[in-house]
């Protein structure tokens, strides 16, 4: 499609994330796409929806929080970074040194604070990667979501350089996701090519 005019993109586009449920029909899509979360897993790993805000192991138990969120299949900032380390691929351990270093502002949010559905964003402009816990099931997707979001972060793009390459970014950004989620869906580059073209919400993407 010709080159837009850049007054055509919004100021506050978003790179965001798409929710699918078991039909699999998009339930809802940000601006620009930067993860989607499953409502139902599509692989067979049999993984459940375990989402809760407290972020705290119980009181009286003793158990180091990060264990407890790991076994109980809680998704906090502590299962998350566990799961980023038990991921152990160079992907997964960039993102969890640049989170932990504060060049990356993890943020986990009860849901798209956007209100389109979107499981994960990154906002341009920010060291944000931000993600919504109703739209992600478990520790591992967590981190390979936040794994591709990090990757737009270090991309440093503008709006305009998103639309004018978007699927070479959004493409890079789901080889950063499978490679720290082993059970991601979209198991390639042409998986993620057929499904962005194949949206009509991403009119960039021929």
């Amino acid at each position: 499609m010709p080159e837009p005019e850049f007054e055509a993109i919004p100021s506050n586009y978003y790179r965001a994330g798409l929710a699918f449920g078991s039909d699999p029909m998009v339930q809802g899509l940000g601006l620009m796409v930067g993860t989607f979360g499953l409502t139902q897993p599509l692989s067979a790993s049999g993984r459940s929806s375990l989402n809760s805000l407290d972020n705290a192991a119980p009181a009286a138990s003793g158990i180091h929080p990060e264990y407890w969120a790991s076994v109980s299949g809680e998704v906090n900032q502590h299962s998350l970074m566990r799961a980023l380390r038990q991921s152990n691929t160079p992907e997964a351990q960039a993102t969890a040194k640049l989170i932990k270093r504060g060049n990356v502002n993890l943020r986990l949010e009860p849901t798209d604070i956007y209100g389109q559905g979107a499981a994960g964003r990154q906002p341009y402009g920010t060291n944000d990667v931000i993600l919504s816990l109703d739209k992600i099931n478990d520790p591992a997707s967590a981190a390979g979501f936040a794994a591709h979001e990090t990757q737009h972060f270090l991309q440093k793009l503008t709006p305009t350089e998103y639309w004018n390459n978007a699927l070479k970014y959004e493409s890079e950004a789901y080889r950063w996701q499978r490679r720290v989620d082993q059970d991601f869906p979209l198991r390639d580059d042409f998986e993620v090519e057929q499904f962005l073209k194949d949206n009509p919400l991403y009119p960039m993407i021929e």
